[in-house]
């Protein structure tokens, strides 16, 4: 049997919530600038880091590539390394939890 690890999606680390923007009505959502961006996963990572919590980002290449973003996001890792993150693929955290759970 291969062994299944869930990782928790949460739409406030998906950065289409952040760089998704329409001006039809009836519903209308506006560009949030790199700056909100980074003060609120800087905000979620401040408050999730002394519960041990993860954070996992879904990141567009189209959204997320552009410069001032990948900018911000530089900043944002650099933020979280600085404070004890550990910041590494899907893969790598699945297999962190295979093996505390004597499964891998």
């Amino acid at each position: 049997m291969v062994p299944l690890v869930e990782l928790p999606k949460d739409s406030m680390f998906d950065d289409t919530a952040y760089d998704f923007y329409t001006d039809s009505e009836p519903e209308r959502y506006e560009l949030k600038s790199p700056a909100e961006m980074f003060e609120v996963w800087k905000d979620e990572f401040d408050s999730l880091a002394p519960e041990g919590s993860m954070m996992n980002f879904v990141l567009h290449p189209q959204f997320i590539g552009r410069v001032s973003r990948v900018d911000m996001l530089g900043s944002l890792v650099s933020y979280m390394l600085a404070r004890g993150a550990w910041i590494d693929t899907n893969k790598a955290v699945a297999e962190h939890v295979l093996r505390q759970n004597n499964m891998l």
